[in-house]
């Protein structure tokens, strides 16, 4: 079904401005929302497999090594697909906040 142009309507500039005040003020209150789980999120991203004990020796010790290793990627993976959910639910949220906000 296409859109028959007689029925498009184009902002008026109060209207343009008014779009962008609900736009600002929508993203900011999801953000903010947000904003401790997504840095948390991000922390679990930015950590570093230098932050493991330092190269082991013995066999038994560079199993522990490993293991860490993997335990790290895995929850740098499982943070990945996480923060990704989360940036969806932030943008379908905010278009909820400026279609209530917003009547065009």
């Amino acid at each position: 079904m296409k859109p028959s142009i007689i029925f498009l309507k184009r902002f008026t500039e109060s209207a343009e401005q008014e779009y962008l005040t609900a736009k600002m003020q929508a993203t900011a209150e999801v953000e903010q929302k947000y904003a401790q789980r997504k840095a948390k999120l991000q922390a679990i991203l930015d950590k570093k497999a230098d932050k493991l004990p330092p190269k082991a020796t013995d066999e038994q010790k560079k199993n522990e090594q490993n293991r860490l290793k993997d335990a790290l990627k895995q929850a740098k993976k499982q943070a990945k697909n996480e923060l990704k959910q989360l940036e969806i639910q932030i943008k379908d949220e905010i278009r909820q906040a400026i279609k209530t906000k917003f009547d065009y």
